[in-house]
């Protein structure tokens, strides 16, 4: 019996999909250490909450949603059917059922350079430190309005007409 190659720890797999009727729903998934994954639904449904997996030797997830989560998704008359990790093509599908119709096969796919957060540290402030990044804080602004212009994030105003300054 061989093992199914499990996702890499610190994997992030989200999709975002339009349903009828609800609008958008967002689910992501995290993939923690000891064979835990935190799962978080944004939108019609929100959950976020951590559980214990287990997989058979296909990859499939044979472990259940936590109760609360459960709950919350038949209150939506719908039913998780399941879930597997592809490992040819590093995504995630699960299987929900809506009350109407056949299941639904959700790809979550993995998000470019998502792994496990890294801390970054911070060298100590000084007195001068702070005083040459109050002074440079003028110049950033400027430069971010600068480049939400140019990316026409930020309209400029217009000039006021000529009649209006004769």
């Amino acid at each position: 019996m061989r093992a199914a190659p499990l996702p890499p720890v610190g994997a992030v797999y989200s999709k975002s999909l339009w349903i009828p009727l609800l609008g958008t729903q967002a689910i992501t998934v995290r993939v923690l250490p000891n064979m835990h994954q935190r799962l978080t639904l944004t939108g019609t449904i929100n959950v976020d909450e951590t559980f214990a997996i287990t997989m058979d030797e296909d990859g499939h997830i044979t472990s259940a949603l936590p109760p609360r989560t459960d709950r919350i998704i038949r209150r939506f008359r719908s039913t998780y059917q399941g879930a597997q990790y592809v490992a040819a093509s590093d995504c995630s599908i699960f299987s929900i059922r809506p009350a109407l119709g056949p299941a639904v096969r959700v790809r979550l796919d993995r998000l470019a350079g998502a792994a496990a957060p890294a801390l970054t540290a911070f060298p100590p402030l000084t007195a001068s430190g702070l005083a040459r990044q109050l002074l440079d804080l003028p110049r950033a602004l400027c430069a971010l309005v600068s480049r939400l212009i140019d990316a026409h994030v930020i309209v400029r105003p217009l000039p006021p007409p000529a009649r209006w300054l004769a």
